[in-house]
This record gives structure tokens, C-alpha cells and sequence, in this order.
């Protein structure tokens, strides 16, 4: 009796110790979720591998099979090359897998693409320095001295009795080009005038006014035509006639704007006939 009242009072002790810390049921909604979501993420990093592995072997392959894995490349539209470009110059390459890109055809050119790199790393560091939202605007008037010196088209900001002006967000070159400093719609005018009794008797009849741009980080874009007017050019003495470029147009980072004629030696050496300007609206 003396056992089976021992035996009895152990079985009692173990119930109760079982029911004071009760297990976790195995199919309960936090241990299946639990389950779950380590599946999907194993799913997930197996499909993540596999496809980056692909990609890597595919531009690996057609980087090798073009340059031999001397190339850098670069998107094809940041070097002003678009789809529409069915001959490259000799010195790129465009690669065929849909990727969107263009290699330097060997170590050459790298330096070149490596310009590009650093001049928008340059633009971007600008637009972040000045981004206290100034009026993007400038107004020039010519430089008379360039025009007799060198025959060239170059701007000052010291004509016009002090009322030409640039804002610290555009720069612009020694060249006389205007550097637009963020991309967007700008409003770009010119105005030349010309005393065509300057010209010699044989030159040419018409007489042209250009808009320009290029980009340096666009280098395969060139030099774009936006805007022109031709004139016939006016015979006798004293004659002059004006010509005037206007138009809205939308500007991209880094494009140097400038002016061109077909005539510089006819253009009248007066600082206040002359101007040039921009503004962004």
C-alpha cells in the first residue's frame, strides 16, 4: 500500500509540473508564419543569385568578346548617343545585349570617357552647392576688343553702362560660351548688328546668325544648330542691318551655349548693338 500511495503522489507531482509550464502547440499561427517567411526569403536569395549570376557571365561575355576586358563603359545616352545612331565613331562600341551601353574600343579612349565622368560628377556637386533656388539669368554685351584683336565672338559684363549681369549658377567661358548649370526650359536670345560695307565686295551674299550647343558630357552629340537667321547682305555705304535670335528651349545640364555667324569681321563694333542673354523660367 505504502508503494502504490508513492506511486500515486509522484504521478500527481508530474501532472501538476506538466500543467505549470504547458508546451508551445506545434501548428500555432506565429511558428507556421515563422515557417514560412524563411522559405520565401531562401526562395528569394536562390532566384537573387541565379539571376545576377546570369546577368554578370552575359556583360562579362560581351564586355571580353569586344575589348578583352580593357573597356569602361557608360550609358549611351550620356554620351549624346541615341538609338537613332547607327554608325558610331571608330573609337566606341555599343553592346548588344539591351543593356544600353557604350565601351571605348580599347585603352586609348579611356581617358577620354573618364573626362566625361569627372565633368558630371563636377555639375553634380554644383547644382547640389547652389541649391538655395537663385534666378538662373545672365546678360552680356560683346566684346569690342575680341572683335577687332582676333575677330572672334566673346562677351563681357562690362558694357552697357553696368547693366549686364550673371548670376553665380552660370559661368561663362573664355570661349564665350554660357555653361547651363541645371537642366530645364530657358529662355536664350541674341541680337548682332552688322555694317556690311565692312565686307569685301566678293564675299558671300547671305549673312547668318547661329545658335549653338554642345556638351561635354555628350561628346558624340557634336556641335547642334538651334537656332539661325539668314539675310541677304545689304550693298553701300553706310548700310546696317540687325539680326535677332529668341526662342524658349529646353536646355540640358552642361550644354555650352553660344553664338555664331557666318560674318564676324561685319558684325558693328559697338558693345550696346550687341547682346547675348539667358534666363531660366
Amino acid at each position: 500500500m505504502v508503494s502504490l500511495s508513492v506511486t500515486k503522489q509522484e504521478i500527481a507531482y508530474k501532472q501538476c509540473s506538466t500543467n505549470d509550464t504547458p508546451r508551445r502547440p506545434m501548428h500555432s499561427f506565429g511558428y507556421r508564419l515563422s515557417i514560412c517567411f524563411n522559405i520565401a526569403l531562401t526562395v528569394l536569395a536562390v532566384v537573387f543569385i541565379t539571376l545576377y549570376t546570369r546577368s554578370m557571365n552575359r556583360e562579362h561575355y560581351a564586355t571580353r568578346h569586344l575589348h578583352n576586358d580593357t573597356s569602361i563603359c557608360m550609358p549611351c545616352s550620356a554620351l549624346g548617343i541615341t538609338y537613332d545612331v547607327i554608325v558610331l565613331p571608330p573609337q566606341w562600341d555599343r553592346l548588344t545585349d539591351g543593356s544600353g551601353l557604350c565601351c571605348a574600343r580599347n585603352a586609348t579612349y579611356l581617358s577620354h570617357m573618364l573626362r566625361v565622368i569627372a565633368l558630371r560628377e563636377k555639375y553634380d556637386a554644383a547644382l547640389i552647392n547652389n541649391s538655395s533656388r537663385l534666378v538662373i539669368a545672365a546678360h552680356f554685351f560683346i566684346d569690342a576688343e575680341a572683335l577687332f584683336d582676333n575677330h572672334t565672338i566673346r562677351w563681357n559684363e562690362l558694357g552697357g553702362m553696368r547693366t549686364a549681369f550673371r548670376t553665380g549658377t552660370l559661368n561663362l567661358t573664355q570661349d564665350g560660351m554660357l555653361v547651363i548649370p541645371e537642366s530645364g526650359l530657358y529662355h536664350v536670345y541674341s541680337f548682332l548688328t552688322y555694317k556690311t560695307d565692312n565686307l569685301p565686295s566678293d564675299s558671300e551674299e547671305m549673312i547668318n546668325h547661329y545658335l549653338f550647343r554642345e556638351n561635354p558630357m555628350r561628346p558624340m552629340a557634336g556641335h547642334q544648330l538651334l537656332l539661325m537667321d539668314k539675310q541677304t547682305r545689304l550693298r553701300g555705304w553706310m548700310q546696317y542691318q540687325t539680326s535677332y535670335l529668341a526662342s524658349t528651349l529646353q536646355l540640358l545640364r552642361g550644354d555650352n551655349v553660344y553664338v555664331g555667324t557666318s560674318n564676324v569681321s561685319a558684325i558693328y563694333p559697338a558693345s550696346m548693338s550687341n547682346f547675348f542673354g539667358i534666363f531660366k523660367i
